[in-house]
């Protein structure tokens, strides 16, 4: 309903400004702050293409797309990330249990996250700058696309390779995807589009971009279902019992907190099988075709919005200088009591992706039962953004410190779990209440970020992503290191300091507030 709903307030002005107060608090690529970060990422890519004196939003140019290109063009860029990432997300979710000889799987996911970190401090301003922003989505989706592929032969020589650039390509294509969004919008606002964000072209994009986002994110929140869904109907065996489903373990004594492939680095992986092969190239077949679609739908239905008159060289001394600017805010005292939490971000999702999936569900109902249970976990991303609703009304401090009781809670019931392949509910409300915790942890934290650093919003982006990468890392790194019970109490130490920190950085937050409103009186 969310898209039809954005749409409806675009096309119909007396919509627009329920249609801003319901994205408002829908998730953290929606508030303000995200808003004005994107625009800011826009402002200052063009600052790096020497012309941001001449891209002001107060413009009377004629637009270059009318109000029905732009929402073509939006619905395109949505539906490409759709199907890339139903691809990739599917996969992602069986990596710890398919390829777990070695610990394979989840050594490229950690590589991944690794490159992430450093591709989005210096390679996306770079790509943006010098082939814009359609050009470098469709050069990243393909980079996209070779790790599909690569996943067809799975061996340290391939999987690794692959995932390094998938890592890379991860930062240039969302930034790249906020740039195109964001100038749509701007299209959109000067077509004359939606009257509901304030006077003049400037309260007309800022009201757009909130609207165009919600559009984007929606579609997108659904990709993780109908990833796990193609998994679970290739891999499935429908002439069975789900108790003894493909790819099940030795013994379901082994499983839950009980299950350990600490030691086992060299070996099986815990006793996970792998279902027959015809079974996995049928789905690989499914990824691969929804990747390739991706591709298509992104080159022939988008149109590109930059001209080469726009395109320029970002200089080492700007990058020299993102990077210095980020390494200064990491003192700030906010930063630092943010950080246990920031990190508990990444061991929560790589906790999910790899350790629930492989310990839990594929150990005692086989690796055909993943992707059920999954979509799950995606339909709590989807139905998880109306905690977004709630933090509008009390407040971000409250729904993050219930997302983190939540957590703890669902950290203590996974160490007394007496995992058994029946009842399946229980797999179904355990991923499905993760699912709203990693929400309310994704929307939440970039909201609190943006509130706390509106003075510094690159920087201070710049370190979420690097210490939320750094969480995917340490998860995905000591996946056969550790049991499972003990990944529990880890996180369970995590998310605790990082609750108690939480409510200190507020403190110090209305501290520093109160002291600047004082300074200027």
């Amino acid at each position: 309903l969310q898209p039809l709903f954005s749409l409806c307030c675009l096309r119909y002005p007396p919509f627009s400004k329920a249609g801003l107060w319901f994205f408002k608090f829908n998730t953290a690529p929606l508030s303000p702050q995200f808003i004005n970060t994107t625009l800011s990422i826009h402002y200052k890519s063009q600052s790096c293409m020497e012309a941001t004196e001449k891209a002001s939003l107060e413009t009377d140019e004629q637009p270059a797309m009318s109000r029905g290109r732009s929402v073509k063009n939006l619905l395109a860029v949505g539906l490409s990330f759709v199907l890339m990432f139903t691809s990739y997300q599917g996969l992602s979710a069986i990596q710890s249990s398919f390829n777990s000889s070695g610990g394979l799987g989840v050594a490229g996911l950690a590589v991944t996250y690794a490159s992430v970190v450093a591709s989005s401090l210096a390679l996306a301003p770079l790509v943006i700058g010098r082939l814009g922003p359609k050009r470098t989505m469709a050069a990243c989706l393909c980079a996209y696309l070779l790790y599909l592929a690569a996943n067809l032969y799975p061996h340290w020589g391939t999987i690794i390779p692959a995932s390094v650039l998938l890592g890379v390509s991860s930062a240039p294509l969302w930034a790249a995807m906020s740039v195109y969004v964001v100038r749509l919008a701007g299209e959109y606002a000067r077509a004359g589009g939606h009257d509901g964000g304030g006077d003049g072209t400037e309260g007309r994009q800022r009201s757009a971009v909130s609207v165009f986002f919600g559009v984007f994110f929606t579609m997108f929140a659904s990709s993780n279902i109908w990833g796990n869904l193609i998994s679970y109907l290739a891999l499935s065996d429908w002439q069975q019992h789900p108790a003894s489903a493909l790819g099940s373990a030795v013994s379901n004594l082994s499983c839950g907190h009980r299950f350990c492939s600490a030691g086992n680095a060299d070996g099986d992986g815990g006793g996970v099988e792998r279902p027959p092969e015809y079974k996995f190239y049928i789905m690989m077949g499914c990824f691969m075709g929804s990747g390739l679609l991706s591709v298509l739908v992104l080159l022939l239905l988008v149109d590109r919005t930059d001209s080469e008159a726009e395109r320029r060289r970002v200089t080492l001394a700007q990058l020299r200088g993102n990077i210095l600017a980020m390494l200064r805010h990491m003192a700030d005292w906010r930063q630092l009591l943010l950080l246990c939490l920031t990190v508990n971000v990444g061991l929560s999702q790589s906790f999910i992706v790899s350790d629930f999936t492989e310990g839990f569900v594929a150990c005692s109902s086989g690796i055909g039962a993943v992707g059920r249970v999954m979509m799950c976990y995606g339909a709590g991303h989807v139905l998880g953004v109306l905690f977004g609703l709630v933090a509008g009304r009390l407040g971000k401090l409250p729904v993050l410190l219930a997302a983190g009781c939540c957590q703890i809670g669902l950290e203590v019931a996974g160490l007394l779990w007496q995992v058994e392949a029946e009842p399946v509910a229980y797999f179904y409300c355990y991923a499905f209440a993760w699912g709203c915790v990693d929400t309310v942890w994704n929307s939440q934290m970039n909201a609190i970020y943006g509130e706390y650093f509106s003075d510094r919003t690159d920087a201070a982006f710049s370190a979420y992503r690097f210490f939320e990468s750094l969480g995917y890392i340490l998860g995905f790194s000591y996946n056969k290191l550790l049991c499972i019970n003990q990944k529990l109490g880890v996180m369970l130490a995590a998310v605790s300091a990082g609750c108690l920190m939480l409510v200190a950085s507020a403190a110090v937050d209305r501290r520093a507030r109160r002291m600047r409103v004082g300074g200027q009186l």
